[in-house]
């Protein structure tokens, strides 16, 4: 514990030789320790208090495990701790150690609160916190033994507090599963198990299951003569949040209010409600951290949602110290090239936050994998979130090097998929040895696809644009769903929750859109929804962006694809006749009925119809 004067607990020193009075004595490892874990608590819990206000007062995105609370004050401490055993050595004998190791501990509590406002200039940052750290060691220098005793009291009752606050969360979590679980009702006979797996950034352009020269889907290529996969699946939005919560919802992304900084609101009941409502276990596990974590919204109707896993390594990213530039420059370190580097282009401003850490893809597989062997008799619901496939791209060594140098962003990007490939291969394989497979519903796809160059942009998120909204789908359930089927009508990912529910024999109740059944069963009643995707108006983004000053909208149909901002401004791209999509044939007379026809769809899907 945080004991100050942990010296007063000690025999009087004796009186240095010479002088009146005692000497003061140099400090322990221990009571260096106590001092590191003291600012560490303290600048933990401040740390913690302004995410919390952030997400319950402003109710903004904070990027933080739920667990903050115990994870900032020990990834503060991961910090603190070496530099005080290196005090310990270096200030050994010195009887004003303390006071300095206090200072310099001070120093860090203080700029590890203010790095994440990067719109303090660092020096600034710098200087505060240095103010603020040298009047605190003086306060510490001079205090008197009780009220350094008192200060070590506080962080005692302050340890107690946060330890109690954690073991109450924990818990809460499982007497909430508890509760949860013993107020489902019991699941129709034969009930199929039901597995999402959605692909971070994933466009079918890239598989090798749609045709895409390199193999980077094998394992789904051949598991494709098993089920039935969609040549024209569309996102309904080209970023995470809006288009998982379509594929949660069964709603367009323009129905559910969403900001870039905010949780989604999902309207109405969500899919995993409904498998809940109908005996289901239900079970969400996600490697996008920033967009699909529980604070994002998305975690309604999930009896179980893993998101930030108890690793280390992300532990430590809930101190901002541990996500400032230099710190980061500095662990990159592994030649006096890169200290070199280093030095030239040192900052504090933070890397990022936690979310921007993905969980990898086999730590996601494990995870479900050991829900699924836990489970029991009752059958599952369960989302599964992949982000290798995120820039930058990951992939290991191994399956890069089957894709070229790694100097091009798609070889990192074809290599990435094959290796979400190499994981859902394991997955499937892993469920038919348990026999599980063909009592499961299977359904692949991704959340929306990625730019490398066209129309002059890259990455998502910025335009909507056929490579962002293409995305793969495959289907496989062989009691109701043909095997090696392909079929070619556009359709939305908005329909996936319908087609789920219908699959499994469950009632929509008030999730909307259609079951997909309908196109491959030739005398099934309806049509599959509109394929319309938007965009909400960019946050700080380049001027070349298309959504830079305006929300955007797009409906694909037939051969043609229309984009309208809400200036008015449209674009019509014929992407079969022309694949780039660089002509836009709006203006054309022969096509103005086939605009008009578009711009009713958009329409009809903005109010709601």
């Amino acid at each position: 514990m945080f004991d100050p004067d942990a010296s007063s607990a000690r025999p009087a020193a004796t009186a240095t030789p010479g002088t009146t009075g005692t000497a003061v004595q140099p400090p322990s490892a221990r009571e260096l320790l106590s001092i590191a874990w003291g600012l560490a608590l303290a600048a933990g819990v401040a740390y913690a208090l302004t995410q919390f206000v952030r997400q319950r007062v402003l109710h903004e995105l904070a990027f933080v495990s739920r667990d903050v609370w115990w994870m900032s004050p020990i990834a503060h401490l991961m910090i603190f701790a070496p530099l005080a055993l290196v005090f310990a050595l270096v200030l050994r004998g010195r009887p004003r150690g303390r006071v300095v190791a206090f200072a310099t501990f001070a120093f860090l509590a203080v700029i590890s609160q203010l790095l994440p406002y990067t719109a303090i200039a660092s020096w600034a940052q710098v200087i505060l916190a240095a103010g603020v750290a040298v009047q605190l060691a003086r306060w510490y220098s001079q205090a008197s033994p009780a009220r350094r005793g008192a200060l070590g009291t506080a962080t005692r009752v302050a340890t107690v507090g946060v330890v109690a606050l954690a073991l109450t969360q924990q818990g809460w979590r499982v007497e909430r599963r508890h509760s949860m679980l013993a107020a489902l009702p019991v699941a129709a006979d034969g009930a199929p198990n039901v597995l999402l797996l959605i692909l971070d950034t994933v466009r079918s352009d890239n598989l090798s299951l749609y045709g895409h020269h390199r193999p980077t889907t094998p394992n789904l290529l051949r598991r494709s003569a098993e089920a039935t996969v969609f040549e024209q699946a569309f996102a309904t939005a080209p970023w995470t949040l809006p288009s998982h919560g379509s594929l949660l919802t069964g709603r367009y992304a323009s129905e559910l209010p969403h900001d870039w900084l905010r949780p989604i609101n999902l309207e109405g009941e969500t899919v995993a409600e409904r498998f809940r409502d109908s005996g289901y276990l239900t079970a969400g596990f996600v490697a996008n951290l920033s967009y699909t974590s529980y604070e994002t919204g998305l975690a309604r109707g999930f009896i179980e949602y893993h998101d930030y896993p108890l690793d280390p390594r992300l532990i430590l990213k809930h101190s901002p110290l541990a996500l400032s530039g230099a710190v980061q420059q500095v662990a990159r370190i592994r030649s006096m090239d890169d200290a070199r580097r280093a030095v030239s282009r040192l900052r504090l401003a933070p890397g990022g936050h936690a979310g921007w850490h993905p969980v990898p893809a086999q730590d996601v597989t494990n995870r479900f994998l050991a829900f699924e062997r836990k489970r029991g008799a009752r059958p599952f619901f369960a989302f599964l979130n992949y982000m290798n496939a995120h820039d930058p791209y990951r992939a290991p060594d191994s399956v890069l090097a089957r894709f070229g140098d790694g100097r091009r962003p798609v070889d990192r990007y074809d290599a990435a998929i094959a290796r979400l490939d190499e994981e859902i291969g394991r997955l499937l394989d892993s469920l038919q040895r348990r026999g599980a497979l063909d009592n499961t519903i299977v359904v692949v796809t991704a959340d929306h696809g990625e730019l490398f160059g066209e129309h002059g942009l890259r990455g998502h998120a910025n335009a909507l644009y056929r490579p962002l909204l293409q995305v793969p789908l495959f289907v496989r359930y062989p009691a109701r769903v043909p095997r090696g089927a392909r079929v070619q009508d556009e359709v939305s990912l908005r329909d996936i929750p319908a087609t789920l529910l219908d699959l499994a024999g469950i009632a929509r109740g008030t999730i909307p859109g259609q079951s997909l059944a309908c196109t491959w069963t030739p005398q099934a009643d309806g049509v599959p929804s509109p394929a319309v995707a938007s965009v909400i108006q960019g946050r700080n983004v380049s001027a070349r962006f298309p959504n830079a000053a305006t929300p955007l909208a797009t409906v694909i149909d037939d051969d043609q694809q229309l984009i309208r901002n809400a200036r008015g401004e449209e674009q019509l791209l014929n992407y079969r006749e022309d694949p780039t999509e660089v002509v836009n044939e709006v203006q054309d007379p022969q096509v103005r009925s086939e605009v008009a026809r578009l711009r009713a769809i958009l329409a009809s899907v903005a109010h709601g119809r």
